[in-house]
């Protein structure tokens, strides 16, 4: 089930980073816990993924 979780999630993703044109190298850096300066598009694909799952 949690890979089934995880494969939905990097699908998603993937849609919402393609509608956004937010930047993958610094979602990735920002996943691994770096600082980094959250633009409008980050923004977007924040709200994109979370609209993906209903929230």
């Amino acid at each position: 089930v949690q890979g089934e979780i995880m494969d939905e999630f990097k699908e998603k993703a993937a849609i919402c980073i393609d509608e956004t044109d937010a930047d993958y190298e610094k979602l990735m850096k920002l996943a691994e816990g770096e600082d980094v300066e959250v633009d409008k598009n980050m923004k977007c694909f924040g709200a994109c993924l979370m609209k993906s799952f209903g929230v």
